[in-house]
């Protein structure tokens, strides 16, 4: 509607000296107007925040001889005693013979994998120190509102389209999300984002518009139906982590002792007196409890259904191992569980002292 204003009044303009005022008048609003848009887009460019962090994002390469077998994205977030430290994803380096870092330069540098965590998909590695053109600086997603602006910074399908940036918004947070890594199913407490996260996104920065990372990239949903859900792991939650696996040091969590299955899976029908218990949609069925273990020292029992860990309510196998890492060993629990008892499936509660550490890779 303003440019046919405009042509009608530049006519007028030739026309009669009478309406050249208008015509002036109704130009210059017409370029305030413009020049007041190209502020509100300039407030909202990630251009600052992509430029303030974009040589501190590099393509990580995992290669078996001159092969490249996988690819992700990791980024530097600190400098020291002459290496620079990337976080990437643990699924990115799970199978790694070599691990090639390169930059935004193409510059190449063989990394060393110091420490990974396969239970929150993380990975710290190192390599020359000149390699860290720039660090990003570790933020937090709880300090912003849902549907505050944030972008990535990657290499999706490898290294032709390195240094990919999308936006998108924080979508949500503590978005519970299972999926398949190594040969175990986990579940993951999540931030969502529709900035498009593609293969070879893994463990590079989700991060917001003061150039700082709130998330790692992680993982998103594929179906045809579905369109722009990612994830990434929030950084407030890993910091310590990362402090431990970049020292090298073992994580430390718990390990219960027990072999168990989803309670609505085919596989508990296997499990002594299960054709006695009624359907569940929730809980875990133990199938074996090992000999010495903390929960035999506690009283739990083969074909036990538990239901509950200190009063939160188990959905199944993942979200059970979720729940029991968030205790620390030397701590207590009290599970709460159905066992068949003279052909009846009655409650109980039972308190185990968690003293043993799982072993990791």
């Amino acid at each position: 509607m303003k440019k046919v204003l405009i042509s009608l009044l530049v006519v007028a303009a030739f026309v009669t000296g009478a309406y050249t005022t208008v015509y002036l008048i109704d130009t210059v609003k017409f370029e305030q107007e413009v020049i007041e848009k190209r502020e509100i887009i300039g407030e909202d460019s990630i251009a600052p925040a992509v430029a303030k962090i974009y040589d501190a994002v590099v393509l990580i390469e995992i290669r078996e001889g001159d092969s490249v077998i996988n690819s992700g994205t990791g980024f530097f977030y600190k400098v020291e005693e002459e290496k620079g430290y990337l976080i990437t994803n643990y699924h990115v380096v799970e199978n790694s013979d070599t691990v090639v870092v390169v930059t935004n330069e193409e510059k190449e540098y063989e990394a060393e994998v110091v420490g990974k965590d396969i239970f929150n998909d993380l990975a710290i590695l190192t390599v020359a120190e000149e390699a860290a053109l720039e660090t990003i600086v570790l933020g937090d997603s709880s300090a912003m509102a849902i549907g505050e602006s944030v972008f990535t910074i990657g290499s999706p399908l490898g290294r032709q389209y390195m240094g990919t940036v999308t936006k998108g918004i924080l979508s949500a947070r503590n978005r519970k999300v299972e999926t398949n890594l190594g040969n175990q199913r986990i579940l993951f407490e999540v931030l969502q984002t529709d900035a498009a996260i593609n293969p070879g996104n893994s463990g590079g920065p989700l991060v917001n518009l003061d150039g700082e990372v709130i998330g790692i990239n992680s993982m998103k949903i594929v179906q045809e139906t579905i369109e722009g859900m990612g994830f990434a792991i929030p950084i407030k939650s890993v910091r310590a982590i990362i402090t431990q696996l970049e020292k090298g040091e073992e994580i430390k969590r718990p390990l219960l002792g027990v072999l168990l299955v989803d309670a609505n899976d085919q596989a508990a029908l296997y499990v002594n007196r299960i054709n006695l218990l009624k359907e569940y949609q929730n809980g875990v069925v133990i199938l074996e409890v090992g000999e010495e273990s903390d929960a035999e020292k506690g009283g739990v029992q083969e074909g036990d259904v538990v239901l509950e860990i200190n009063g939160e309510q188990i959905r199944n196998s993942a979200h059970f191992r979720f729940l029991l890492f968030k205790y620390e060993i030397g701590e207590e629990i009290t599970l709460t569980l159905e066992r068949e008892i003279d052909q009846e499936m009655e409650k109980k509660e039972i308190t185990i002292k968690l003293e043993t550490q799982l072993k990791q890779e």
